[in-house]
């Protein structure tokens, strides 16, 4: 059935909000993967993020683990592995989210998402995402990003502490 649509018709601003805050840490998380590969091959890591950029997801942490298994121990390794394998699972609920088509609903804590594939033939899905569920996806995100970020720190490149030039 297709659906007609009013230009006007917004989500809430506490669906975008959590809408954006997903993505602005799923930025992060493939931004560190990317780090970490680029410290992992002795890049230049200003270059490398230019390079990686134009790698597709799924891509830069099928890189980072191949990688990881090439430069660190078993142990470490598996570690990166978990994550990059983590994260890609998780790049399908991502691409729902970022390229579905959002209206909202009755409940201001709920929008309704339609996402559309033309894989064989055209199919169209619908499904009501609360505020909450877009949180708890978020969360999983920050874990894996916290989880990278503690890889870099073992390399000696991520900082906890601000540095003095972020201080009043």
């Amino acid at each position: 059935m297709a659906r007609t649509y009013d230009e006007d018709e917004l989500i809430t601003d506490a669906l975008a909000s959590a809408i954006g805050h997903m993505i602005v840490q799923w930025g992060h998380l493939e931004d560190n993967a990317s780090v970490l590969t680029g410290v992992l091959l002795k890049a230049d890591l200003y270059a490398f993020r230019g390079v990686s950029t134009n790698l597709g997801t799924a891509s830069k942490f099928d890189t980072l683990s191949a990688i990881a298994k090439e430069t660190l121990s078993p142990r470490k390794a598996d570690t990166i592995v978990k994550i990059a394998e983590r994260a890609k699972r998780l790049t399908a609920e991502r691409n729902r989210i970022v390229h579905g088509s959002w209206y909202p609903t009755k409940n201001p804590d709920v929008g309704k998402r339609y996402s559309y594939n033309a894989r064989g033939k055209v199919e169209m899905s619908e499904e009501g995402v609360s505020v909450a569920r877009l949180r708890d996806f978020t969360k999983q995100i920050v874990t894996l990003r916290r989880r990278l970020n503690h890889a870099l720190a073992r390399q000696g490149l991520y900082r906890r502490e601000p540095t003095p030039s972020n201080e009043k």
